[in-house]
């Protein structure tokens, strides 16, 4: 009889078994300390900052990149920090 393969958790960032268990730790502690923010973006916020260059990150911060005017969308409202009104 064929053995049923084992589920592998995908690693599209080929992080090593030791920044798995980082990236597990971190995403954790975020999601106690954010119990209202999705554990999805919490996770796709860790991918991003971790495989970003840190200058490129700290000029995001630093610029404020991130604040801009909501914007306006012809179906479904206003998008103002992500949440949909």
């Amino acid at each position: 009889m064929d053995d049923i393969p084992r589920h592998e958790q995908k690693n599209p960032f080929n992080y090593t078994p030791l920044e798995l268990a980082e990236r597990k730790k971190a995403i954790r502690d975020a999601s106690k300390d954010y119990p209202n923010v999705p554990e999805g973006w919490i996770e796709w916020m860790y991918d991003l900052i971790k495989n970003t260059p840190e200058e490129e990150v700290k000029d995001i911060i630093n610029n404020k990149k991130w604040e801009t005017e909501p914007k306006e969308r012809d179906q479904a409202g206003t998008i103002i920090c992500g949440t949909i009104e």
